[in-house]
């Protein structure tokens, strides 16, 4: 997920309360808080990276435009995953649909598809890369066999010569 982000990550200590991580438009980085767990920080990096995906050149990306976009796609890669959701509240994205018409679902929809589809190639690629460099060579120099002690020969005494 790190290696194949489609803008760098960073650790910080430095991120205001409440914020898990936050993607920096101006940098092109996701700064993310340090200390989280595994699934929060797997789905704060993921709702990030969506933004960075929103965010192409000459779009006029607004943070808050794809805010629920961003974290809808995240859900969904978290899913995808196999990552525990269940602490993902879809209420306030509800609202900010209920006033939408048909068409305007259908590409609030197509977007978040878009991204998590980005995202989870991107996760995948990283995965194959990783298989990739952990396998076995087939042609790998065995290990030496460890020499035996030699037999001690019993010591002729003068009488036995």
């Amino acid at each position: 997920m790190v290696e194949q982000s489609p803008v760098p990550l960073a650790i910080s200590d430095q991120l205001p309360q409440g914020v898990q991580a936050q993607y920096v438009p101006k940098q092109r980085i996701i700064y993310v808080r340090n200390g989280m767990d595994k699934t929060a920080t797997i789905c704060a990096i993921a709702r990030e990276q969506a933004h960075a995906h929103f965010d192409t050149v000459g779009s006029g990306y607004y943070r808050q435009a794809f805010a629920a976009q961003s974290y809808c796609a995240a859900y969904v890669t978290a899913k995808k995953l196999g990552l525990d959701v269940s602490a993902f509240r879809f209420d306030k994205v509800c609202q900010s649909c209920a006033g939408m018409d048909a068409q305007e679902k259908r590409g609030f929809l197509s977007d978040i598809k878009r991204a998590a589809y980005s995202i989870s190639r991107d996760i995948q690629r990283s995965f194959r890369d990783l298989e990739q460099t952990i396998q076995p060579d087939e042609f790998a120099v065995g290990e030496p066999k460890p020499e035996k002690p030699a037999k001690a020969k019993p010591e002729k005494t003068q009488e036995e010569r």
